[in-house]
């Protein structure tokens, strides 16, 4: 998108404030066609006609050419000191797409700042959690458990079970109907197993 300028010190000048309404619109709908267009002030003359809906008069050409605005050429109009500083202070098609290009060059070069910065990150913290965890068993630890996900996995193990681990004595006997049975047949209190005997269950 590209913006044509209409400078603030216009509304003190008297070649703008003597244009009628339909003449300054006119005017700045030229103006913003041609930095739309990218013509660095040019309008052929076919074009002229479709900047105002009721139409561009001779009359109106006439005012803006008085008023050291535009020019008439062979094949439509020209603004004048299109780009000077004193004048309309237009940028020129050229400035306006070297913008462009650098915007684009710019986002760019930070969405691949940002993919960059993303790979080295991961592998950051890959290298982090190696180093803090140099060997997935703790020293001294003969019985094969994991540190860090697996050490709290035992913990919650240990929490949840502990009330219901019994130590089963050799020769311990719950007694009839006291049998604390597992699935397979175990009894989980003593050291008791049930058996299946001519059609009845018995314990041994």
């Amino acid at each position: 998108m590209t913006d044509a300028r209409l400078p603030g010190h216009w509304l003190n000048e008297m070649r703008f404030m003597d244009l009628s309404d339909h003449e300054w619109r006119v005017f700045t709908n030229l103006l913003m066609w041609s930095v739309e267009q990218g013509t660095d002030g040019r309008v052929p003359t076919r074009y002229v006609n479709t900047v105002h809906p009721d139409g561009v008069s001779d009359a109106d050409i006439d005012t803006l050419v008085t008023c050291e605005l535009i020019k008439r050429t062979p094949d439509g109009l020209q603004f004048l000191r299109w780009d000077d500083p004193h004048g309309l202070r237009q940028s020129l098609a050229a400035t306006v797409d070297g913008y462009r290009q650098r915007k684009r060059k710019n986002q760019a070069d930070y969405r691949q700042r940002l993919k960059d910065e993303s790979v080295t990150g991961h592998v950051g913290e890959g290298i982090k959690s190696f180093d803090s965890q140099s060997s997935a068993y703790m020293p001294g630890n003969r019985t094969g458990h994991v540190t860090g996900n697996g050490s709290k996995k035992r913990h919650q193990f240990t929490a949840e079970t502990a009330q219901t681990m019994q130590t089963v004595q050799p020769g311990s006997d719950c007694g009839a109907g006291k049998h604390l049975l597992q699935p397979d047949g175990t009894c989980r209190a003593c050291d008791r197993r049930q058996i299946a005997k001519n059609d009845e269950w018995m314990y041994r």
